[in-house]
């Protein structure tokens, strides 16, 4: 890791399709990552793809494009297609949050440094280098990492199964050496576990 920052300092929190799918939802994520950033943290936002089935760009909308077409969807190419959400979303959000006062850069996935097996649809991570992230961290700016997504050691295109997002959002954390990785969801009830 580059800078002078502790680990402790660097927060990873997820937010999930309909944490970014309305103006009011973000407005909201972006709060929570402004309260973070004054209270010293350094932050690595993972997002989901904007929405749920039947909003343009949410993963189900995406997946029945090709499936409208005919089945079966090569699953190489549902990778492809299904990657498209997060990394519109981290684009977006990266912006959107510049231009509220919060400097941030965007990462798909592979230039997260999130390396997996080759299995489309069902990848597992493999390594994450963090190398990237940290020197964006380490110029005080907030890295936006698109969830659910990596790259195989051949710069292919992977997914991560359903909870992806999760999964990208906790590994990272790990790699990080983060104390805290914060889920939102708009699923109800609190879930605390270590």
């Amino acid at each position: 890791m580059t800078g002078s920052w502790k680990k402790e300092s660097i927060i990873v929190m997820k937010f999930g399709g309909t944490s970014v799918q309305t103006e009011l939802s973000r407005r909201h994520v972006i709060k929570h990552i402004r309260r973070n950033i004054e209270s010293g943290k350094k932050v690595v936002a993972v997002v989901s793809a904007m929405g749920r089935k039947g909003d343009p760009y949410a993963t189900d909308t995406l997946i029945s494009l090709l499936k409208e077409v005919g089945e079966p969807v090569n699953p190489i190419e549902l990778d492809s297609v299904m990657s498209i959400g997060e990394g519109l979303s981290s684009a977006y959000f990266s912006h959107l949050l510049t231009m509220n006062g919060i400097p941030a850069v965007s990462f798909s996935g592979g230039q997260a440094g999130i390396l997996t097996d080759d299995h489309p649809g069902n990848s597992k991570i493999i390594e994450i280098n963090t190398n990237r992230i940290s020197k964006v961290l380490s110029e005080g700016k907030t890295a936006v990492v698109a969830g659910f997504q990596g790259v195989t050691s051949e710069g292919d295109m992977r997914t991560l199964g359903r909870g992806g997002s999760d999964t990208s959002a906790v590994a990272l954390g790990s790699s990080l050496g983060v104390e805290i990785v914060e889920i939102y969801s708009d699923v109800d009830g609190i879930a605390n576990c270590d």
